[in-house]
């Protein structure tokens, strides 16, 4: 689900915003924690429908049984960016056997 803002200007508050704005603290300013969570939202709606879902292509993106995770399973976040980091410097045929030991 992505998170869109209602009227009034009041924001509806999505579980992953909901964890960022957590994240972000007392010590954002309401303006930061408002462009951050209208950049999530972007990035969300941008993944639904240009992102690669397929678990041959990057298989750190899925759970360690091979289906796309639900909103309350979390992934290995140091896997998924030294992945990523890795595939600017390498072929997915070349990387992948080496993020898979």
């Amino acid at each position: 689900m992505v998170c869109s803002p209602s009227i009034g200007g009041s924001v509806h508050v999505c579980w992953q915003c909901h964890r960022l704005m957590s994240e972000l603290g007392e010590s954002v300013s309401n303006d930061r924690k408002v462009q951050a969570l209208e950049l999530s939202r972007s990035l969300l709606a941008w993944w639904e429908v240009h992102g690669c879902k397929d678990p041959a292509l990057k298989p750190w993106m899925f759970a360690k049984d091979g289906r796309w995770p639900e909103p309350h399973e979390h992934l290995n976040a140091l896997e998924c960016w030294i992945a990523e980091v890795m595939l600017q410097q390498t072929q997915l045929r070349v990387m992948r056997p080496y993020w898979e030991q």
